[in-house]
Formats: C-alpha cells, structure tokens, sequence
C-alpha cells in the first residue's frame, strides 16, 4: 500500500525482481501478477488503480496468466 520514489532505471529493478510474479507491461510499469484484479483491453486493475499495457506486451502478459 506504499508508493516509493527510486533513482534507477526501472530495467535494473525488472533484473533484480523474481521473475514468477513479476512482469513489464509498459515502458513505465512493473506489476506482480498476483495482484491484478482485472485485465480489461488495453488496461488492469490493482487495488483500484488503472495501470495502461503496452500494446506491444500484452501478449507477454496474456501468456503469462495463462500459464498461472
């Protein structure tokens, strides 16, 4: 439920994360699968908050939950 401010680049963070519960879906945006409340065209839902997907990521993502 917290928000943090990083100097880094968001690739570094994405390398240091474990890749089962976590995925880039926007150039801007690193989101743990197994908190997404809804997945609804070119968006999600976690906690209340609209996070944009990447056109060209969705298709990672749309695999990736599948596979859950």
């Amino acid at each position: 439920n917290r928000e943090y401010l990083l100097s880094t680049t968001l690739k570094l963070i994405e390398d240091r994360l474990a890749q089962n519960y976590f995925i880039r879906i926007h150039r801007s945006y690193i989101i743990n699968l197994q908190h997404i409340d809804e997945v609804a065209g070119d968006h999600l839902r976690i906690a209340e908050k609209t996070i944009p997907i990447s056109s060209g990521l969705k298709d990672q993502l749309l695999l990736r939950l599948q596979t859950l």
